[in-house]
């Protein structure tokens, strides 16, 4: 063979080669691209395609049916959702519902119309995931109660701790409202990162309505409405990075509260575009550490 004909059979197998990975990695991130190119901390969306779906869970009682199988499990009252992938949600259900993958995957979850009950622990439960996206429809209003006493498989924990309790990363969006009744101690509590992109989120807690122990982030068009609670948004984690609130965009908040409306360790930012509407018998921001809170964005709620 000579040097001519050599180099051309040389890059006509390097271009054969090449077009196989892309084809090769095209065909083992087709079920996972949509969730990777709407990461936690990216724009993302407002609301999902209707043919990004890939479970329909239907929940009547304490039964669960799945119209494909491989994708959740049962433990008691637990259903425990096992694999990565978008799943719509509907119907009534009594239990728990609890969220478990590997750290690297993501899980959304699109409540149309559901309604959870927990008789003896946290409503939601992201036990172990990279990040759980919580979507409610636009027109749709999905409820979420936790009991009002715990009952835990092992002496001496203490998690979950919240109606929507979320070890890792969770996201709310959406153009629907989720009603989130914490009977047991705070409604929305989590161990890293707490984000509010779209949609309402109406909370009533007994403690903290809004903990988020690295962060809290209200942005874009989120509406969070507390009516009851003890604080109301808190970050106190102690690592660096963590104890952090920012709240932006068009981000509106109403908040009544026993004590502080907003507490921070480390850090409060609330832009000029947000608007907390107020009423609170403590501080309206108890930081330790900085705070830049725009002119005006602190509004008195006055009495229904």
């Amino acid at each position: 063979m000579t040097l001519k004909r050599l180099k051309k059979y040389t890059a006509w197998i390097a271009l054969l080669m090449s077009g196989l990975t892309v084809l090769a990695s095209l065909a083992s991130c087709s079920d996972t691209l949509y969730h990777e190119d709407h990461d936690h901390a990216d724009a993302g969306i407002v609301s999902t395609p209707e043919d990004a779906i890939d479970y329909n869970l239907t929940f009547e009682g304490t039964t669960c049916l799945a119209d494909r199988g491989g994708a959740v499990a049962k433990d008691g009252d637990n259903i425990i959702i096992i694999k990565s992938g978008v799943y719509r949600l509907t119907g009534e259900y009594t239990g728990r519902l609890q969220v478990s993958v590997a750290d690297t995957e993501h899980v959304t979850l699109i409540m149309d119309e559901l309604t959870i009950q927990s008789p003896d622990s946290a409503a939601l439960y992201v036990q172990n995931a990279g990040c759980v996206f919580v979507e409610v429809p636009e027109g749709k209003t999905s409820t979420l109660s936790d009991a009002a006493t715990y009952v835990y498989d092992v002496p001496g924990e203490t998690k979950p701790n919240a109606c929507i309790y979320a070890a890792d990363d969770i996201t709310f969006r959406g153009a629907g409202t989720l009603v989130v009744n914490a009977n047991y101690n705070n409604g929305i509590g989590c161990n890293n990162d707490i984000v509010m992109k779209s949609g309402k989120v109406t909370v009533n807690a007994v403690n903290n309505a809004v903990k988020g122990e690295g962060s809290v982030t209200v942005t874009d068009t989120a509406k969070l409405d507390i009516l009851r609670a003890d604080d109301g948004i808190k970050s106190d984690g102690i690592s660096e990075g963590e104890g952090v609130i920012l709240i932006n965009g068009q981000a509106e908040i109403s908040v009544v509260c026993a004590d502080d409306a907003i507490q921070a360790l480390t850090s409060v930012t609330v832009s000029e575009t947000a608007r907390i509407y107020y009423r609170c018998e403590g501080n309206l921001v108890n930081c330790d550490g900085k705070s830049n809170v725009a002119d005006g964005t602190f509004i008195p709620k006055g009495f229904d």
